[in-house]
């Protein structure tokens, strides 16, 4: 062995593991997505590449230098070609990549390893000369040969493959934000620089040959590569998120650059101004907006705050009316790096004024009825929460409909109960708390009934002459009824019910204005679930349900806080499942992810509800105790220990066998169990802030990990 060249070689060693690491990374914060896969394959072709030129370095056999040689063509296709793929993916073009396509790709590379391991029969890769002992700047053994034809075939395609995928990428920059742009620039560089180093060392410039500079090249590719995913969010799990959620948002969603032109939109989009991607993108937006938006539009580049309009497009000589909302996308930069362009479709909302202001355009009350829809609309558009639309909302039905008693029900499996209540606050309270708990089942009750199957509005003139009608309470006298449902996405939702002491008070145009503020009604619960959706995925984790690291962090802050100021008690336990990967190696990762939810499952059951629980990464779970000494901690780590080790986890064995690849369910257990292991520290004065309180509770994981797994660790002082 080439014993000078250990520190040289423990150097790229190094790089390789990085390179591992950065795969693993990528694999673990893609999600579903195949971009953070591909990226992973394409990291780990790198650390083959770079871990065959370490020991090529460090054996001196003849023999051996040139199967290490040739593994390095293996890590090298296995790189180039993953980097093309991953150039297609990123620029969204991964429905190109079909299997026909994938096998074209490999062609070249498959031919290289088999010519490069049978190069001892044709010396169409190499001709090796012998070996040559170096002896500055250090002194080791070193390959010498002659590059053969096949070299400058395979090294020609290789070449080929980055141009394409830098040209595709290159491409994709000059129309994104100035985020995606660092991102897409740190994929070109992060290739292009074993190239250049490879040019350098075939024009003989090579500065610190024999070695090859091209191995330092992908040293420094790595290091660009960790900095992409941590400062600029590649692969990152909430983006992709994101992404998802707006892919399958019911309105039209445009991204603008700082030009002005159209760098993306989303599947609604498409149908909604019936073109194809093709015929979009790059294009400005007046192309697809009416022009009398100019005004809102130009200058965009001056824009600061959300702008909200409601405007017209016309398709097939119909109109549809859309709610645009035009909001600046930036950096906390001066200029914004470009614009979120939305648009609702508001048709059946508009429509629905439209009809009220034409039946009632004569009548000062009815001018008055529009006013108050416009007014209603608006305010409940502002509310994102669905506490706020059900407080505001009997509040909002007066200005349309009058009623002395109001009821808001919702429903669920067939069932209305009553949510809110308005008028009620004159009766006693033992009867206000009647009413409350008052549950129909809509199938029994007619005036319910009537409009779930019908999807319209009705009224009563006179309840007492009609049949099955369902007298709530017997404290309040109800001569006059009317009603309407409330949808989401055809989705029975609730009721507005309003009720009259005064007989044949309601009428169709009562019951037609009740089902316009319905329909607003459903455009603002709509607009509040997906903000709580959107607000939740941001801040848990979608396996477990817990929360995510980002959303532990800004809670433990404060928490952290609170405790420094009021010297409160405080307490972090680290844990980690053990052996988590050989469940996943033996039995499949979906027996994997029933091993998390379990635990995660196990740890809320046993917590208080002020305790902090959360996915701290991978198969670590971290929690936040308040008000909790170190030995208190320990206990309820020791206890979580315990009841983990106590819990047998059932598990899918058809799944998990099909996972596996085991032939019968006899082969493999109905249930599992698992051991965690965990670290607890507690706040001292010395502890300066959150993230050292933590680390101190991960090395006391550390030890207990040392120590043999299935146990508690309490970090000691000294």
């Amino acid at each position: 062995m080439n014993l000078n060249l250990f520190p040289i070689v423990n150097l790229i060693i190094l790089g390789a593991i990085i390179s591992v690491i950065l795969g693993i990374l990528g694999w673990l914060r893609s999600g579903e997505a195949p971009l953070g896969k591909t990226f992973a394959v394409f990291s780990f072709g790198v650390a083959l590449w770079i871990f065959s030129y370490g020991l090529e370095l460090l054996f001196t056999s003849f023999t051996i230098k040139i199967f290490w040689g040739n593994m390095q063509f293996v890590g090298a296709g296995i790189a180039q070609t993953s980097f093309l793929i991953l150039a297609f993916i990123y620029t969204n073009r991964k429905h190109l990549i079909k299997p026909p396509i994938i096998f074209w790709f490999c062609v070249v590379p498959a031919l290289t390893i088999l010519v490069a391991f049978t190069n001892q029969f044709h010396g169409l890769m190499r001709e090796y000369l012998g070996v040559a002992y170096v002896r500055r700047p250090i002194s080791f053994v070193s390959l010498e040969f002659e590059y053969g034809p096949w070299y400058w075939v395979n090294a020609a395609y290789m070449l080929s493959t980055v141009f394409i995928g830098c040209g595709l990428i290159a491409r994709n920059i000059f129309r994104a934000n100035r985020s995606y742009r660092k991102q897409g620039l740190a994929l070109i560089i992060g290739i292009l620089l074993p190239w250049v180093a490879n040019l350098v060392l075939i024009l003989g410039l090579n500065p610190i040959a024999p070695l090859d500079i091209t191995i330092l090249a992908l040293l420094a590719t790595n290091l660009l590569y960790a900095n992409a995913i941590i400062r600029h969010r590649l692969f990152d799990l909430i983006p992709v998120a994101r992404d998802t959620l707006i892919e399958n948002l019911p309105d039209t969603v445009l991204v603008l650059n700082q030009n002005s032109q159209i760098v993306d939109i989303n599947p609604a989009g498409l149908r909604t101004f019936n073109l194809q991607l093709s015929e979009i993108l790059g294009k400005p937006v007046s192309n697809i907006l009416p022009n009398s938006l100019e005004s809102v539009l130009t200058p965009i580049g001056s824009m600061e705050k959300p702008i909200s309009i409601e405007t017209h497009l016309n398709f097939n000589s119909h109109d549809q009316f859309f709610n645009l909302t035009t909001t600046p996308l930036s950096n906390n930069d001066d200029k914004p790096d470009g614009w979120l362009i939305t648009l609702a479709d508001i048709t059946q909302l508009k429509e629905s004024e439209n009809k009220i202001k034409q039946l009632l355009e004569a009548e000062r009350e009815q001018r008055m009825l529009a006013d108050s829809l416009r007014e209603s609309s608006n305010i409940l558009s502002t509310a994102l929460d669905m506490e706020s639309i059900l407080d505001n909302l009997l509040i909002l039905v007066r200005r349309v409909v009058p009623f002395d008693y109001a009821r808001l029900f919702s429903v669920e499996n067939g069932i209305a109960r009553i949510s809110r209540l308005s008028g009620y606050e004159k009766l006693p309270l033992d009867a206000r708390l009647k009413t409350m708990t008052v549950s129909l089942e809509i199938e029994k009750t007619p005036n319910l009934k009537w409009m779930a199957e019908n999807c319209e509005p009705l009224f009563i003139t006179n309840v007492s002459d009609y049949d099955g009608w369902t007298k709530l309470t017997k404290d309040i006298d109800i001569q006059s009824w009317v009603g309407a449902p409330i949808f989401s996405h055809q989705e029975l939702i609730g009721f507005i019910s309003l009720t009259s002491s005064q007989p044949n008070l309601y009428n169709q145009e009562h019951a037609n204005r009740l089902n316009a503020f319905a329909g607003q009604v459903s455009l603002a619960i709509q607009t509040a679930r997906l903000f709580d959706e959107l607000r939740r995925m941001a801040v848990t984790d979608s396996l477990t349900s817990l929360f995510n690291r980002r959303h532990f962090f800004d809670l433990a802050r404060l928490e952290f806080e609170r405790a420094r100021r009021y010297g409160e008690n405080l307490s972090v336990i680290m844990l980690d499942i053990d052996h988590f990967k050989q469940v996943n190696d033996a039995y499949g990762h979906v027996a994997g992810d029933s091993v998390l939810s379990t635990l995660a499952r196990v740890c809320r059951a046993d917590l208080r509800e002020m305790d902090i629980l959360a996915r701290y990464g991978g198969e670590e779970f971290v929690i936040l105790l308040p008000n909790t000494d170190l030995n208190s901690a320990a206990k309820t780590a020791e206890r979580l220990r315990v009841k983990m080790e106590t819990t047998e986890i059932e598990l899918d064995t058809t799944t998990r066998r099909e996972a596996a690849g085991y032939a019968s369910n006899t082969e493999l257990p109905s249930h599992l169990s698992v051991t965690i292991s965990l670290g607890v520290s507690a706040l001292e004065k010395s502890i300066p802030d959150l993230e050292n309180l933590i680390n101190r509770s991960d090395h006391a994981l550390y030890d207990a990990k040392q120590s043999g797994r299935n146990c508690v660790r309490v970090w000691k002082t000294g």
